[in-house]
């Protein structure tokens, strides 16, 4: 047997241990990493969305207060977001709630709900308008 030859046999199965180990080590520290990424893109998305619906419920209640409140009816009825920003939404209702109180205030509500069971929330902003003297 040729001393060269066994000793450069156990130089290979060294070297194929250590890239074995190298191939683990690695695939240990890279799956991690890829979970926290799409885990970090999904959470920007979910607050980007929430920002514009944040920006676009706002809006409608500047409208809603400066007097289109009369328009629609003591009580829960469904609301249509306008704007381009709606089509990239995902699927959702928007409903408006008018209460009156006794001082003859005005209390709206405006709420958004996702219709798909992920992790956006609820989205709900309130304005009371006093009464006109």
């Amino acid at each position: 047997m040729n001393p060269r030859t066994h000793r450069s046999r156990r130089r290979h199965g060294a070297l194929q241990a250590d890239l074995v180990t190298a191939l683990a080590l690695a695939a240990l520290v890279v799956i991690p990493f890829g979970y926290g990424f799409l885990n970090h893109q999904r959470l920007i998305r979910n607050e980007t969305v929430h920002a514009t619906l944040l920006g676009m419920l706002d809006g409608e209640l500047e409208v809603l207060a400066a007097g289109e409140h009369r328009a629609f009816p003591t009580g829960t009825s469904p609301y249509p977001l306008h704007g381009l920003a709606t089509q990239s939404l995902p699927p959702g209702t928007c409903t408006l709630t008018r209460e009156t109180s006794p001082e003859q205030t005005h209390q709206i509500t405006l709420e958004w709900k996702p219709t798909a069971t992920n992790s956006l929330h609820v989205v709900r902003l309130t304005r009371v308008i006093p009464a006109l003297p």
